[in-house]
């Protein structure tokens, strides 16, 4: 954190549950305790903080702290004990009482990025690395064996392309179901079907337009005979309002 603020860049991150943080006039570390009571009692869900974080060297930054629901904390506090015992080691009061919050640090000033704004920017950061995963997990990007750069920069440069043709024609049929059905199809699934029908893809590329439109059809068919995306109990992720804005856009 220091190197990039020392270098002028910005940053939102999760608060490390080791990480010591203090008061700027104060030379105790704070209570989480004492926040999540006084939180409850004043009713507030989310708020926000100036710091100084690290023992040695106080860096100066803003916290959020959001309360996450019971059951989250639960889970949480399940999880830990669990792998503390499995270690032989007892949950720490402090790390129950961090458990109650979402944390994040941040060096961007409150006059150019309110607290809400943090806790939405830091949820569609997570659906950016859901993405990367995606290709390294069903594109194989990562996966390139020891060759010269030339080469490697030529297979990486094809991967690439391969991989934004593919997000071009899911998000296509992804408009014209919803159009059509009212229903969203699953990024994942389509992903992996248009990977394992790499050859209809290469032949809409190399045919001419009838038979291209031909095997665009019989992928459409693939997709829209289990590919619908699963919808969580009242929940609506960041990745569902990415889907609904651009499904009602005019840009596919």
């Amino acid at each position: 954190m220091t190197s990039f603020d020392r270098s002028c860049a910005f940053f939102i991150t999760r608060l490390g549950s080791k990480t010591n943080i203090y008061e700027p006039d104060k030379q105790e570390e704070i209570s989480f305790k004492k926040m999540y009571d006084d939180m409850i009692k004043k009713q507030q869900p989310c708020i926000e903080m100036n710091i100084h974080v690290g023992k040695k060297e106080r860096m100066p930054l803003r916290l959020v702290i959001s309360i996450v629901p019971e059951d989250v904390y639960q889970k949480r506090i399940r999880e830990a004990e669990k792998n503390n015992k499995s270690m032989g080691y007892k949950t720490s009061d402090d790390f129950k009482a961090r458990c109650r919050f979402n944390l994040f640090i941040t060096n961007v000033k409150s006059d150019t990025i309110t607290a809400e704004e943090i806790l939405v920017l830091y949820k569609l950061r997570w659906q950016i690395e859901l993405f990367f995963k995606n290709w390294k997990s069903i594109c194989k990007i990562d996966e390139i064996q020891p060759m010269k750069y030339a080469r490697f920069t030529c297979i990486l440069h094809a991967k690439l392309i391969l991989i934004v043709l593919n997000l071009q024609i899911i998000w296509n049929f992804k408009r014209y179901y919803y159009l059509k059905k009212g229903k969203i199809l699953s990024m994942v699934k389509c992903f992996h079907t248009l990977q394992r029908n790499f050859e209809k893809i290469l032949g809409i590329l190399k045919k001419r337009r009838k038979e291209s439109e031909k095997n665009l059809q019989e992928i459409l068919k693939m997709v829209s005979a289990n590919h619908w995306k699963e919808k969580r109990k009242n929940r609506t992720n960041y990745e569902d309002i990415l889907d609904l804005y651009v499904c009602k856009s005019n840009v596919y």
